[in-house]
């Protein structure tokens, strides 16, 4: 027996792909009074790829206000297209740095870097436990009033 006529394949046009995700934040914090403490390492998530661009990287560690933050070892944002995100953000901070503290990278070749620490507001300290500034990578960014 026979088979009937045999048909090519059917499709529309292609389309072009969308943008790629945002990256996550590696570890956000909600409330205030909390302290933080990380011996480990906190890190925000790379943007996604796309056609049309690429995605934000996420922050390491956000945080609400009046948040102490005690880092032994290393908060850092993931990189992404048109720019990284920010080791830490938040406001009315106490930070204590033992470790690394890093923004991230974009990945379309400017060499930028976000902050390591962007302050949003409020009155915030930060002490260095291994001499001066060591254990940081790029800029440190406070809210203008």
């Amino acid at each position: 027996m026979g088979g009937g006529p045999g048909f090519g394949s059917f499709g529309g046009a292609s389309g072009t792909g969308g943008s790629g995700g945002d990256g996550g934040t590696g570890l956000e914090v909600v409330g205030s009074g909390i302290t933080v403490s990380n011996v480990g390492s906190i890190t925000g998530g790379n943007g996604g790829g796309g056609p049309t661009g690429t995605g934000v990287g996420g922050d390491g560690l956000r945080v609400g206000s009046g948040v102490t933050i005690n880092n032994f070892g290393s908060i850092a944002a993931g990189t992404g297209g048109p720019q990284g995100g920010n080791g830490i953000v938040g406001s009315d901070l106490t930070i204590v740095n033992r470790g690394t503290i890093a923004g991230g990278g974009d990945l379309v070749g400017n060499g930028t870097i976000n902050s390591a620490i962007e302050f949003t507001g409020g009155t915030n300290s930060i002490t260095f436990n291994r001499g001066g500034t060591t254990g940081f990578s790029t800029n440190i960014t406070a809210a203008q009033y």
